[in-house]
């Protein structure tokens, strides 16, 4: 599946959703290979998540939260406030990834962490999302989330 107007006509929500199930699927080579001890798989998984997850947070700042900020400021603040805790904790657990530190269960807290943050933002932002931006906006947000997001909507959608 290409960006293009065939794109356009799909939810702007089963992007991020996308990306979403995207993020999971490297995040579970991250915590097998913290449970498997494998520091040459862990390394390169954990960039490929953290890179994800901030192009993912970038693209949810810079055109889903000025939307959301108009016309709920409270929740978009909050979600601002979550995205700066979910940086600090990158920031955190990458140094453990570098030290060799990181443990499977501190692993597994920040995905439930992720994941709580994913339900509230399905359930505020990517829904206002769809009910604000026009669907020309996706375009763009396509270009900055990925071509890998852009493949597994296109998946699920077949």
């Amino acid at each position: 599946m290409q960006v293009g107007a065939s794109v356009s006509s799909q939810p702007i929500s089963d992007y991020f959703l996308g990306d979403h199930r995207r993020l999971e699927i490297v995040f579970q080579q991250v915590l097998a290979a913290v449970e498997g001890d494998d520091r040459a798989c862990l390394s390169p998984a954990w960039s490929d998540f953290e890179l994800g997850l901030l192009t993912h947070m970038r693209a949810e700042e810079a055109y889903l939260l000025p939307a959301l900020l108009e016309s709920s400021p409270r929740d978009a603040r909050a979600i601002v406030t979550e995205h700066q805790h979910i940086r600090s904790r990158l920031l955190d657990l990458g140094a453990a990834v570098d030290l060799h530190t990181l443990r499977f269960e501190t692993a597994r807290g920040f995905i439930d962490e992720l994941r709580a943050h994913a339900r509230r933002e399905d359930a505020i932002l990517y829904r206002r999302g769809d009910e604000l931006l026009e669907p020309a906006v996706l375009d763009a947000i396509l270009l900055g989330l990925g071509p890998s997001v852009v493949e597994v909507v296109g998946r699920a959608a077949e």
